[in-house]
This record gives C-alpha cells, sequence and structure tokens, in this order.
C-alpha cells in the first residue's frame, strides 16, 4: 500500500508540474509586460518667416517654426521619429535638416521642397 500511495503521489506531483508549466504567466523577459508600442511620430514643418507662412499660405498638415527661431525648437523636435521640412524651394528647408543632423538627430528628416509641393498625410 506504501507503494501505490508513493506512485499516485509522484504522478500527481509530475502532472502538476506539467500544468503549471502550461499556464505559466509571463514574465517581463517573455515580453509580458512590457508597454505596448508607441505610435510613429512625424511632425511637418514650415521654416519660412511667419509672415511668408502666413500671407502666401501652408500646406494643412504643417507648422511654422522660422529658421530663425529653428534653434531653440531642435530639442523638441527630436521627439519625433521622423521630421518633414518644407520652406519656399527648399533652401531654408535643407539648412533646417543640416541642423538637426548637426544636433544628433539620428532618426530619419526630409527635406520636401517648396510648402506647394507637400502632399500631407
Amino acid at each position: 500500500m506504501k507503494s501505490f500511495k508513493a506512485i499516485l503521489t509522484f504522478t500527481l506531483c509530475i502532472f502538476l508540474f506539467v500544468q503549471c508549466k502550461k499556464k505559466k504567466e509571463p514574465t517581463p523577459a517573455d515580453n509580458g509586460n512590457q508597454n505596448p508600442p508607441q505610435p510613429f511620430k512625424e511632425v511637418f514643418v514650415d521654416v519660412r518667416t511667419a509672415h511668408e507662412y502666413q500671407t502666401e499660405g501652408h500646406a494643412a498638415c504643417t507648422i511654422n517654426i522660422p529658421l530663425d527661431q529653428f534653434d531653440s525648437k531642435i530639442e523638441e523636435l527630436k521627439q519625433n521619429d521622423r521630421v518633414n521640412l518644407v520652406c519656399k524651394s527648399g533652401t531654408r528647408a535643407e539648412i533646417a535638416r543640416q541642423k538637426l543632423l548637426q544636433a544628433n538627430y539620428t532618426k530619419e528628416v526630409i527635406n520636401h521642397g517648396s510648402w506647394q509641393n507637400l502632399k500631407c498625410p
């Protein structure tokens, strides 16, 4: 009778062990407790003067950061996954792009040239 109890106890332990393994809760190492992925963030920036932006028109998806104020906004812009730049012809947008790169912005930065050619998402 003792050996039957021992075999039964052993079998029960094995069964419970297998069941526990099947229902194992995810751990941080299993990626079960990670935060969900953050949405892709991009910004469209028109670097013309405020006067040009207001009087000559602008693409609806853009914000205006004039080139002479651009340096003070770089750290804020770095929070985006992509920075899209426009101006009147593309020249000032390229200057802004170079400023971002020199400030160690490592994500995507695109000079779209003229604001009139920009297709807003």
